[in-house]
């Protein structure tokens, strides 16, 4: 990593292959928000980051990925300066994703990470201090000791659930109380310090920072994690995000200001060894909007799975897109000629216990046929481990999500020819397989959302007090989408040929079944597999 980091253009750590995104090298040698020293770094010049933004400010055209673009809109919210230059038109690509992602960008969240990581660069910012570890060392220890006690009373509660839920425990609503009280603590034996260095400042203000954080999650507006509004309250918030009525002309921080009053969830998530706790806007129209108007700029939102059902209401809806001009296009392929798409007849509910059985014996005879070349993608990780066991020593080299980088499982995956790949969601989208490594995708389940999302049950809550359908106004449309991401892994150019083996028995047994088949490309369907061996017999 030292010799890397003399010869590197970029500083860019996906360029070490051999690098996880989990190694526990990382947090030792980057740069966060939390800890960045800005202007004050000795470094600042030689900064990867700073001569990146000055190479953006001057260049002509700029690409990024979503989460800078939406770091800029937060910063230029909260009022203290922009990464990105302004810019005559903006292009969001895969745009079906932005309104999940703004609603963390315009959020706000702490994590025992977070802390862990200002705990240990307290202690080695005492190396440049004479003194300074007698006074700092004890309160850092006696904040470790308050996570850790946090986190075992943690235990007690689901993987996912909502402030209330996680505070109703006394254990947990005590060890709160002591995490804030270590916070205080800490923060009080450094601020004599914090002029004695850059670092001991920035530390003062990151303690700060997380306890104000801290005790806004736990003490916040009750009526957030009830939605409490009245009607006239509701009324107005839809016509200032709608751009109607008396306040259409709302100024951005206004609207902004009416997408908070649409709700907010309060909510934790348990990791192996940590804990997030997070408040999300239920609706991020309203800044969005705002920061368009603001821009004074043309704005494209394109993606292939933003139309359901071939319109842009669902996805035009959360992106604060009211009379948008829309384009629909047609595929560049030819589905009926390079696709089969494949329902396995006789397979029982996906929530009963034979499902998963049963459904790779049905996924087997095509896999036989296909030579392997398969992505099976799984609604959850235990499905995806079971099938792992079940799939050990196989004819077909096997590739586990999990058991290597998601890069390195890909290449792999590309060199052998015939593997077969066991992933989750996450290789339901920005995954390119090319060519005939990969000519059989099977999808185990209809991607709808997990029951246990604090964020999204909130969201169907406040459909539900709109006086909306939240399956039909919510969980549908976001469903299709997500089968449209996996349905797209198949085909990704002119000459590719395969076949997508849809396996949940609900897309011909429900009435919503044809929904989805709608929204999918014209391509033949069967429920017969020895189409499927006809299909790849004529390769």
């Amino acid at each position: 990593m030292v010799a890397w980091g003399g010869r590197t253009r970029f500083g860019d750590m996906a360029e070490l292959e051999g690098l996880t995104d989990d190694s526990p090298l990382l947090p030792l040698v980057t740069s966060t928000i939390d800890n960045c020293l800005g202007s004050e770094c000795p470094f600042y010049e030689e900064c990867f980051v700073v001569q990146a933004r000055q190479r953006a400010q001057a260049a002509d055209l700029v690409v990024v990925n979503h989460h800078l673009l939406l770091a800029d809109l937060a910063l230029k919210q909260e009022g203290f300066g922009e990464i990105l230059p302004g810019a005559q038109a903006f292009v969001i690509d895969e745009a079906h994703q932005l309104p999940e992602l703004a609603a963390s960008f315009f959020g706000e969240g702490f994590g025992m990470r977070q802390i862990q990581e200002l705990g240990r660069d307290c202690v080695a910012e005492c190396k440049q201090t004479t003194g300074a570890l007698a006074v700092v060392q004890a309160p850092a220890r006696m904040l470790e000791q308050a996570m850790r006690e946090l986190r075992a009373a943690m235990e007690a509660l689901p993987p996912r659930g909502t402030r209330y839920r996680a505070l109703t425990l006394p254990a947990v609503a005590d060890g709160f109380d002591v995490l804030a009280d270590a916070l205080a603590t800490l923060e009080d034996a450094m601020a004599p310090l914090a002029t004695t260095s850059p670092g001991f400042d920035a530390c003062v203000a990151r303690a700060r920072d997380l306890r104000e954080r801290l005790e806004r999650w736990r003490d916040g507006d009750a009526a957030s994690d009830a939605f409490a509004a009245d009607d006239a309250d509701e009324a107005a918030v839809v016509e200032a995000v709608a751009g109607e009525g008396a306040d259409a002309a709302l100024d951005p921080a206004r609207l902004a200001a009416a997408a908070a009053k649409g709700g907010e969830v309060y909510w934790y998530e348990l990791s192996a060894r940590g804990f997030r706790c997070q408040r999300t806007p239920l609706d991020v129209s309203a800044p969005l909007r705002a920061h368009r108007e603001r821009s004074h700029a043309a704005w494209i939102f394109t993606s292939a799975t933003l139309a359901v059902g071939g319109g842009f209401n669902h996805v035009g809806r959360k992106l604060g897109l009211f009379d948008p001009d829309t384009l629909l296009e047609p595929s560049p392929f030819d589905w009926p000629r390079q696709a089969l798409c494949y329902l396995p007849k006789n397979l029982p509910e996906p929530n009963t216990r034979g499902f998963g059985a049963a459904m790779l014996e049905a996924v087997r005879p095509v896999l036989e046929a296909s030579s392997g070349r398969a992505f099976l993608l799984f609604a959850s990780h235990r499905a995806l481990r079971e099938a792992a066991e079940a799939l050990r020593g196989a004819p077909w080299p096997l590739f586990v999500q999990g058991e290597a980088p998601k890069a390195e499982l890909l290449r792999r995956f590309r060199e052998s020819g015939n593997g077969v790949l066991l992933g989750s969601a996450t290789f339901r989208e920005g995954v390119d397989v090319a060519g005939d490594a990969l000519s059989v995708v099977v999808i185990d389940k209809l991607p709808f959302a997990a029951p246990d999302d604090p964020v999204f049950e909130a969201r169907l809550d406040a459909v539900r007090r709109r006086g909306g359908n939240p399956f039909r106004d919510e969980q549908l449309p976001q469903a299709v989408i997500a089968l449209k991401q996996g349905v797209g892994r198949l085909i990704r150019t002119e000459s590719d040929r395969g076949v997508l083996v849809l396996c949940d028995p609900r897309l011909t047994g429900k009435p919503y079944g044809r929904v989805f088949m709608d929204s999918l490309p014209a391509f033949g369907v069967t429920r017969r597999i020895e189409d499927v061996q006809a299909f790849f017999a004529r390769q």
